[in-house]
């Protein structure tokens, strides 16, 4: 049981994965979200106003201020646990949590491929979510 989950989220052994971190996170229940679990990515500082515009919350100044290299994850009617990077994948382990909204800041550093699918999972290992990623769409140093 890689990380203490299912083979069917993780079917790697545990080291060949890269666990991923959040520079920030944030957790906001609010009575918005509507009924659906959805994750979205953003790259730009006006889709994470357009995320709390459509959502009516509130983000700290900080979640405005993208650097080189940076995107934020955003996950409606639910919660991460953490994430894990191998190949073209990054697997995690969700929850869907009813008028939850999750964000996570995340850094493109560890991704060595252009492509990059991002799956979520309950913890009974049943995919709850997937959206992709391109890292041509984010103004990467290299």
């Amino acid at each position: 049981m890689p990380f203490g989950y299912s083979r069917a989220i993780f079917p790697h052994p545990p080291v060949q994965y890269i666990p991923l971190s959040p520079l920030d996170s944030l957790r906001i229940d609010t009575k918005t979200a509507g009924e659906d679990f959805k994750i979205f990515i953003g790259t730009e500082v006006s889709q994470i106003k357009g995320m709390s515009d459509a959502f009516s919350v509130y983000l700290p100044s900080r979640w405005y201020d993208l650097e080189r290299g940076q995107f934020f994850l955003m996950v409606v009617n639910g919660d991460l646990f953490n994430l894990y990077y191998r190949g073209t994948q990054v697997r995690g382990v969700g929850k869907k949590i009813k008028n939850r909204l999750t964000f996570w800041l995340m850094n493109t550093v560890y991704f060595y491929r252009e492509k990059v699918n991002f799956l979520i999972f309950d913890e009974e290992a049943e995919k709850i979510g997937e959206i992709g990623l391109d890292l041509a769409d984010i103004a990467i140093e290299k």
